[in-house]
């Protein structure tokens, strides 16, 4: 599954979540939250995207990319 890393980046502004803040909530490791940052069509599989979605309070469909 494809993310979106530009609506990832702007859930953690909107949450002020630093990458790391991020990971300690989500329960994912810092270099998965750096992957899905670092490449405009981030990879991850549905679970790592649920736990994303969770720990920004979006709905996951929000960060898929189109």
């Amino acid at each position: 599954m494809e993310i979106d890393s530009a609506k990832v980046r702007a859930a953690m502004i909107a949450g002020c979540f630093s990458v790391r803040g991020l990971a300690k909530t989500a329960g994912l490791a810092e270099n998965t939250i750096q992957k899905a940052l670092n490449h405009a069509g981030g990879r991850c599989n549905m679970r790592t995207l649920g736990k994303l979605s969770k720990a920004l309070g979006v709905p996951a469909k929000e960060l898929i990319a189109e």
